[in-house]
């Protein structure tokens, strides 16, 4: 058997992973320096650098890019094994791993992530983050999929986009700001607005939702998280742009008005995939049996 060190693939990976040697030393609580070096006698051991060094940043070249094909299976199969050993009944545990938006509401996340575990000996690890992070998790291998709402500057050769739902995105205010319902959109123009951050693509739809119509609103807010724009809306600080879905209960209780619809935002859920991944292709018709809630 080889004599590979496999502590220091394990910080390979984790470097790998994380893209940085600064955020690899957070999350295993070692101090750069260690890393820097455990890393370096990996390459010694191997014969060849695994990373071109850029500015603060690592990136696999080609040999690094082998290595961690191998890396990753090695230590995803470490996973299934301690969940095995753990179940009470010794039985394989499949872990399914997910990548999850911010953009989505809890309740489209909860929905399509529940019918993953219909099957036995499943446990489910989700992460959540930004589109770049996840897509990058997704190619590193780190998850199986990758769910959010628009996935089009990144479907292409190595990465299959699979629709799931298409979704309605209005605007909506507390009971303060129901007049603006008369002369929707034009009554937006100065009005505090809550909106997505540009890392979620659908920021640029909305943008040219209003600037096509010459509406300029005033920007108080933007971030990814559905139920901080949620809240901005009920206690009136403005009015925000949300999927009218995350909104049924605040809407039919009174809490939240429905101001008008985005029209041109033709938005889904849709779920990532790297090309030719057939286990995660058999994972779509569990995720497509949550939208029948939506």
């Amino acid at each position: 058997m080889s004599d590979l060190n496999f502590n220091h693939l394990y910080y390979f990976f984790v470097i790998a992973s994380e893209g940085s040697i600064v955020r690899a030393s957070k999350r295993l609580h070692l101090t750069q320096p260690t890393l820097s070096s455990q890393l370096r006698q990996l390459e010694e051991y191997l014969g060849f650098q695994l990373f071109d060094r850029k500015v603060r940043k690592l990136q696999l070249n080609d040999r690094g890019e082998f290595v961690m094909t191998y890396a990753r299976r090695i230590f995803n199969l470490a996973d299934e094994m301690v969940q095995g050993v753990r179940s009470q009944d010794g039985q394989k545990v499949k872990i399914i791993r997910v990548g999850m938006l911010l953009s989505l509401s809890r309740t489209t996340a909860h929905q399509l992530l529940l019918p993953l575990l219909d099957r036995d000996g499943v446990m489910l690890s989700v992460r959540e983050g930004t589109l770049p992070y996840l897509v990058r998790e997704l190619e590193l291998g780190n998850v199986d999929l990758v769910m959010g709402d628009d996935p089009e500057p990144y479907s292409g050769k190595k990465f299959e986009c699979v629709r799931i739902k298409q979704r309605k995105y209005i605007v909506v205010g507390n009971k303060d700001f129901g007049g603006l319902k008369q002369g929707f959109p034009k009554s937006l123009n100065r009005v505090p607005l809550a909106t997505f951050t540009e890392s979620s693509q659908l920021r640029a739809h909305i943008d040219h939702f209003f600037v096509s119509r010459k509406i300029y609103p005033s920007l108080i807010a933007e971030c990814d998280d559905i139920s901080l724009l949620k809240a901005i809306a009920e206690n009136g600080r403005g009015v925000s742009i949300l999927p009218q879905h995350s909104v049924i209960e605040p809407l039919n209780q009174g809490g939240l008005l429905e101001l008008g619809t985005i029209t041109s935002l033709n938005a889904h859920v849709w779920a990532l995939i790297r090309e030719n991944d057939i286990d995660a292709r058999r994972l779509i018709p569990q995720v497509r049996a949550g939208v029948k809630g939506l």
